[in-house]
């Protein structure tokens, strides 16, 4: 079975990379998983995904000392790849303000979901945007059961 989607998750939470990839996969998508801005950066090219998730709050360097910078410092970078220009980013993530969101909006986020969410909020936000991305694509939502943290 060919997958639905291809989904990188940028964060650097192990254990919400992991809990996001299973309900992807539960939904019949494939992901790829970064956590900070370097290896998102890195793997881009490369795996070409349909859609990306994004924390915003990323560790500012990785772990050999590049600097790759927060989310929104991603967001941007990713803006001006141009192979990668038209991938939509849903920005995912635990800070709360209209002006971070409005920020990760202008930069060229399409959506944005508080990681405190209610349930379906993330799942309903990719089932929307890959809908408009590919029309004839078949997208299952479901009810995510997750508490996060961060």
């Amino acid at each position: 079975m060919t997958p639905a989607a291809k989904v990188m998750i940028v964060d650097d939470d192990l254990e919400t990379r992991q809990l996001l990839a299973e309900e992807l996969r539960d939904l019949g998508h494939a992901s790829v998983h970064a956590a900070d801005g370097v290896q998102a950066l890195s793997l881009v090219r490369h795996e070409r995904p349909d859609l990306i998730l994004l924390d915003l709050q990323l560790p500012a360097v990785d772990r050999s000392g590049v600097s790759g910078g927060d989310g929104f410092c991603v967001l941007e970078r990713l803006r001006n790849i141009p192979e990668i220009a038209s991938v939509p980013v849903i920005v995912f993530s635990g800070m709360r303000s209209p002006e971070v969101e409005e920020r990760a909006l202008l930069l060229g986020a399409c959506e944005f979901v508080h990681k405190s969410f209610n349930g379906n909020a993330l799942f309903e936000a990719i089932a929307r945007v890959l809908a408009a991305d590919a029309p004839s694509r078949q997208l299952p939502t479901r009810r995510l059961a997750v508490s996060s943290n961060v």
